[in-house]
C-alpha cells in the first residue's frame, strides 16, 4: 500500500480477527487514517483508538484529541507513521492526560515512528504522554507548543529539525536515548520548567550540522542531570561557533558544584566547532535559588559595545558594611 509505494492507497486492516469467523484480536476503536477537508474529533471511549497503518492529516485537515483518549499503534513493517501536514491539537487535562503508545504486548523503543509535524502544519500538545516511539515528538520546519508533555522509552523524546519555532513548558523527557534533540537548522527552541534526566545518552543534544546553521536554544528553570552518557548537554557543529551562546541559566544540574556541572557540558571549551553553554544562575537545589547572587553577562560580545555597570546600589552598600567586595 501507500507505505511501500506512494501511488498506492493506504490499507486499513484494523479489526483483524483471531481466527476465521472469530473476534477481533484487539477490542478497539478504528479511526479514519486520512483526515482531509474536515475536522476530526477523537473523544474518550471505553476502548482505545488503534492505528494499524499510517495516519495522515492533510493540509486541509484538523485532528482534535480530547482528554483521556488513549491511542495505540500496531507494530507493523514498515514502521507505522503518524504524519501531520494540517492541524494537530492534542488537548488533554491534568489528571486526564492523552496517551500515545505502542500496542505491543512487550513494547520497546521505535515500535512506531511518533508524532511527526512538517512545514506548514500547526501543532499544540497539552497534558499528554508519548512513549515507545522512534522520535516521540518530531517537529520539522514549523511552529509547535508543548505544555505538560511526557516523552519516555523512545530513541528521542523531542526532535526539532530545520527552521522550527518550538515553545516547551513542563516537558518531562526521561528514559529515552536522548531527551531533547535539535538538528540541522536555525530553529528557535525555548524550554522552561522541564525535566531532562535519566536518558541513556544525553539530556540535551544540539547539532547545527555546520554551514549556516546555529539553533537558538534557551533552557531555564529546568532539571538537567543524571543522564547516562558522558554529558548532560552536548553541542556540536555550529556555524560561527565562537560567537554563539546556548543559554542554560537558572537550572538544577543535580549538584551545586560548578566544576562538576561544567564537566557534564560539551561546548566550545571542549571543541571549537561547538557554541558556548552559559549555565550562570545554577541552582543550589531543585526548584531552589541560584548558588551565586550575581549578574549574568553575555558571554559573547561581538559587533557591539557592552558596558558593565553597578546594577544594585543596595547590594553594594550592604556588602560594603560587611567588608565583602561586590562582584
Amino acid at each position: 500500500d501507500y507505505r511501500s509505494q506512494t501511488q498506492s492507497p493506504l490499507v486499513d486492516f484494523c479489526g483483524w480477527l483471531d481466527e476465521t469467523g472469530g473476534a477481533p484480536v484487539r477490542d478497539a476503536e478504528c479511526p479514519d487514517l486520512a483526515i482531509c477537508d474536515e475536522t476530526a474529533v477523537w473523544t474518550v471511549t471505553a476502548r482505545p483508538y488503534l492505528l494499524t497503518s499510517d495516519l495522515r492529516i492533510c493540509t486541509t485537515g484538523t485532528l482534535v484529541v480530547g482528554p483521556g483518549v488513549e491511542v495505540r499503534s500496531a507494530v507493523t513493517s514498515p514502521t507505522l507513521d503518524f504524519v501531520n501536514y494540517g492541524i494537530l491539537d492534542i488537548d488533554g487535562a491534568a489528571g486526564n492526560e492523552v496517551r500515545f503508545t505502542s500496542d505491543a504486548d512487550t513494547p520497546a523503543a521505535a515500535d512506531w515512528s511518533g508524532l511527526y509535524s512538517y512545514a506548514g502544519s500547526g501543532v499544540a500538545i497539552e497534558h499528554a504522554t508519548v512513549d515507545h516511539a522512534n522520535n516521540a515528538i518530531y517537529v520539522n520546519g514549523t511552529s509547535a507548543t508543548l505544555d505538560h508533555v511526557e516523552t519516555t522509552d523512545s530513541n528521542r523524546g523531542v526532535y526539532v529539525y530545520g527552521d522550527a519555532t518550538v515553545d516547551i513548558h513542563a516537558l518531562t523527557s526521561r528514559l529515552n536515548n536522548r531527551g531533547l534533540y535539535v538538528y540541522d537548522g536555525n530553529s528557535t527552541v525555548t524550554v522552561t520548567g522541564s525535566t531532562l534526566t535519566d536518558n541513556d545518552q544525553y539530556g540535551v543534544y544540539l547539532d547545527g550540522d555546520y554551514a549556516t546553521k546555529a539553533p537558538q536554544v534557551n533552557i531555564s528553570g529546568s532539571s538537567i542531570h543524571s543522564n547516562l552518557g558522558a554529558y548532560d548537554v552536548y553541542t556540536y557543529r555550529y556555524a560561527n561557533s565562537g560567537r554563539e551562546v546556548v543559554l542554560a541559566r537558572d537550572n538544577w544540574w543535580g549538584t551545586p558544584d560548578a566544576t562538576a556541572i561544567s564537566a557534564r557540558i560539551y561546548d566550545y571549551r571542549s571543541q571549537t566547532q561547538s557554541p558556548l553553554v552559559d549555565f550562570c544562575g545554577w541552582l543550589e537545589v531543585e526548584g531552589g535559588t541560584p548558588v551565586r547572587d550575581a549578574e549574568c553577562p553575555d558571554l559573547a560580545i561581538c559587533d557591539e559595545t557592552t558596558a558593565w555597570t553597578v546594577r544594585s546600589e543596595e547590594r553594594f552598600s550592604r556588602n560594603a558594611e560587611t567588608g565583602i567586595q561586590s562582584r
